[in-house]
């Protein structure tokens, strides 16, 4: 799911199926009101990988090279730097592209 509107920001992760993620678009994320730990993957347009980070509840993300992140389960395995993702469908997750 791409967190584009305040409620999909708000809700996060705990909106989607429990193997999904949640791209957000921007740098950052945060873990408030998360009872968990997440990984955050930092994107660059290209959906490539350019940073991975735990985040913790009540902390904070911040990739400088991103523009956007991308919230998963901390029971998943995450990508690795210089990964390039894809998106399902070969659907773009950027408005307008």
């Amino acid at each position: 799911m791409v967190a584009d509107t305040f409620w999909r920001r708000l809700r996060g992760i705990h909106a989607v199926p429990r193997r999904w993620g949640v791209l957000i678009p921007g740098r950052s994320v945060h873990g408030l009101f998360t009872g968990s730990r997440l990984w955050a993957v930092g994107l660059d347009r290209a959906l490539r990988v350019v940073g991975v980070r735990g985040l913790r509840p009540g902390g904070l993300v911040v990739f400088r090279e991103a523009a956007a992140v991308l919230e998963l389960r901390s029971d998943r395995v995450p990508p690795q730097v210089g990964w390039r993702l894809s998106w399902k469908g070969g659907v773009s997750p950027w408005p307008g592209s």
